[in-house]
């Protein structure tokens, strides 16, 4: 499976979360841009790797003009979609894959307060790192998970007796790689760590379908994943037939302004 597909299955369950709301974490998030001054009425932000748009909904509400970009059309639909709802202007939804697109791309030009990316790969090394920066006039940020722990799904894909690529190393490099490449580039890398616990309640079939659009599973047929997780999930549902999906993560928030230099 390659980006782009497994982006595009993953599509219907971040539409679920946009339309559950924002929560704590999100709410947290969106205060430290505002009072940051990385956000304000009028301010021009691209988040980069969007998903379905929940932050760009939000930030198109505050009055900022944002532009949003994903490798998934998806993803990119449903972002349309949902700030359609919102205005018919001060916004616009790209289908590109970031590390495609070379700095003298018209839409680039645009001279952005704020480049984000958050949780996504589409930052990835340097060159990301180098370029999200030289769209900005002044501030990035970039999030990445520096501890995930989903217990409860760990339990149940144990008890399926399937095994997913394993996520903690890569997470841990992540992070460490994301402050170098911002060190790398010449820029000052702050960091914040923040709580981000929440759980989701999912029916048998949502949770099998979040988990297959979510992992890898190198080597096995998808249908034979599935069979296992809908053979073991009952053991699994409250009264009410429901998955509690737990997860008890912390975030790293790396956050830089291009104009403070790293040894300035």
């Amino acid at each position: 499976m390659n980006n782009t597909e497994h982006w595009n299955g993953a599509a219907g369950s971040f539409q679920d979360s946009y339309c559950r709301g924002l929560n704590q974490y999100d709410k947290q998030l969106l205060n430290f841009l505002n009072e940051n001054n990385m956000v304000f009425p009028g301010a021009k932000v691209i988040d980069i790797g969007c998903g379905v748009g929940k932050y760009g909904a939000e930030l198109l509400r505050q009055g900022c003009e944002i532009t949003l970009m994903d490798i998934a059309p998806k993803m990119t639909e449903q972002a349309e979609a949902n700030l359609e709802q919102i205005s018919d202007e001060c916004w616009e939804v790209h289908t590109r894959d970031f590390d495609d697109i070379q700095l003298d791309d018209p839409m680039l030009g645009l001279g952005y307060h704020l480049s984000m990316s958050t949780v996504s790969p589409a930052i990835h090394d340097f060159e990301s790192v180098k370029k999200m920066t030289d769209i900005s006039n002044a501030w990035c940020f970039v999030s990445r998970f520096s501890k995930f722990n989903p217990a409860a799904r760990d339990a149940l894909m144990k008890s399926a007796g399937v095994t997913p690529e394993p996520i903690m190393e890569r997470i841990s490099d992540d992070v460490a790689n994301m402050i170098q490449c911002v060190s790398r580039a010449g820029y000052l890398p702050m960091v914040k760590y923040v709580p981000y616990p929440w759980e989701d309640l999912r029916s048998p079939e949502e949770e099998i379908r979040y988990i297959l659009s979510r992992y890898e599973f190198p080597d096995t047929d998808p249908e034979f994943v599935k069979a296992r997780l809908l053979r073991a999930i009952p053991d699994f549902l409250d009264e009410d037939g429901l998955f509690h999906d737990a997860v008890m993560a912390q975030v790293a928030w790396i956050y830089w302004n291009k104009n403070l230099p790293e040894n300035g």
